[in-house]
């Protein structure tokens, strides 16, 4: 097909000079000219497009919101709300930040304190090694999410840049225990309304068979990544209460080398960790 279109052009055109030359030089010279405005267009719809100054998917919806100009984070909280089909559960609002090298980082924190985990002989430490190889970890801007909050002190509400993703949740039903000393990965306990930690604590160690002693310490990361370290004491004195999706870390026993400095590196990770 295409060569007969070729040989029918080629004879179109011999016919066109052999009747008008003048014609046919009209003709090519619009051709020219056409090609020539339309090669043009294309070189300045080029240059002239920007990309969005924000650009944020929001991940439960997969939907991508655009700005032209840098909004506020309160402007963006409200236009996703409007598009979410389920209430969100602002505590457990994420918004990430995509920027490659800003996820190089944090890999790279991931890895040193793998190394130091994999270098240790004793079980838990291999376990946490386990436990933290399997967590996908996300560049979590460490910004207040609550819509209430942003909207009511302006220090709360900066302009926003690059590109995002931001996840807004459902609220889970369960809480998350990370225990090195177990060899699960993630342990999920069904939230219990008006429970204390204490209530949490002795049901998971009654479902364990390792000896109650070996758990000294724990640490509370709650829902918007707030993290609680209290003392033994603080535990025996007080009822604490847990958030949805709240996750409890059992620290690495102190008589580990590095106990201390693994505990508080792998704590930090999880501000980074979304786990729903």
């Amino acid at each position: 097909m295409a060569i007969l279109k070729t040989v029918f052009t080629k004879r179109l055109l011999t016919c066109l000079t052999s009747i008008n030359p003048s014609l046919f030089n009209i003709l090519v010279y619009s051709s020219l000219v056409y090609s020539s405005l339309v090669y043009s267009s294309l070189v300045y719809s080029a240059s002239t497009y920007s990309a969005p100054a924000l650009q944020v998917e929001l991940k439960q919806e997969n939907i991508i919101l655009n700005y032209n100009q840098r909004p506020r984070l309160s402007q963006l909280l409200t236009d996703a709300y409007q598009h979410m089909s389920h209430a969100p559960y602002s505590l457990g609002v994420s918004l990430i930040d995509t920027n490659p090298v800003k996820s190089t980082l944090l890999s790279t924190k991931k890895n040193q304190l793998l190394q130091t985990l994999k270098k240790l002989p004793e079980a838990s430490p291999q376990n946490l090694y386990n436990i933290l190889s399997n967590l996908k970890l996300v560049n979590r801007t460490p910004l207040n999410l609550d819509l209430e909050a942003v909207q009511l002190n302006s220090k709360l509400n900066p302009l926003l840049e690059g590109r995002y993703t931001l996840s807004l949740p459902k609220r889970p039903d369960h809480i998350i225990f990370i225990d090195p000393i177990s060899k699960q990965d993630i342990i999920k306990i069904k939230l219990k309304p008006g429970q204390p930690l204490k209530t949490y604590i002795k049901e998971y160690l009654a479902g364990t068979n390792n000896n109650d002693k070996k758990y000294k310490t724990f640490t509370l990361i709650q829902a918007d990544k707030n993290i609680i370290m209290p003392t033994t004491s603080y535990w025996n004195n007080n009822r604490y209460y847990l958030s949805p999706g709240a996750m409890v870390f059992v620290n690495l026993n102190s008589n580990i080398q590095e106990a201390e400095q693994i505990n508080q590196k792998f704590i930090e990770l999880l501000k980074y960790y979304v786990a729903y």
